[in-house]
């Protein structure tokens, strides 16, 4: 594990996420901007290279494979197989329209100072507001769905 998932990790202990065994069954929802900003920071945190894309991809692994479900996030199929989600090209083209990332559209997305304390904002709304959500838990099943990017 790389030496970046323990600090995350272990921050995400200190604020009271203690792990809870995996329960069978649909976990409590989390909104899109808390997934797609955690899974934004996980990919840059790690040196993570995903597009819009693998972004997407992760998202829809959430539902489709860990029992996560962020409510409204409209995901359809693209030529080939992929899945892509026009919400989350929004929030990535508004990231990089402002200036939050290092990227330009189309390419990889790596988030810049702000992009990484905006993705942080949202994530600590979410945690103040959804007190449901085991935010240890749900950053595991980002960084298992992660795995398969090739790092930068």
């Amino acid at each position: 594990m790389f030496p970046v998932l323990l600090q995350i990790l272990g921050e995400l202990r200190k604020k009271g996420e203690a792990a809870k065994p995996e329960m069978p069954g649909p976990k409590p929802c989390v909104s899109p901007e808390a997934a797609m900003a955690l899974t934004l920071w996980l990919a840059d945190a790690t040196g993570m290279n995903p597009g819009i894309e693998e972004i997407s991809e992760v998202l829809f692994g959430l539902g489709e494979n860990k029992g996560y479900k962020p409510p409204y996030l409209a995901m359809r199929r693209i030529a080939g197989g992929e899945v892509i989600s026009e919400d989350v090209a929004e929030w990535v083209g508004w990231l990089i329209g402002i200036g939050y990332t290092r990227s330009r559209l189309g390419d990889p997305i790596e988030l810049g100072k702000d992009g990484i304390r905006v993705c942080r904002q949202v994530l600590d709304d979410e945690r103040r507001l959804n007190k449901e959500l085991d935010f240890f838990l749900l950053t595991h099943a980002i960084l298992e769905l992660l795995q398969k990017y090739q790092p930068r």
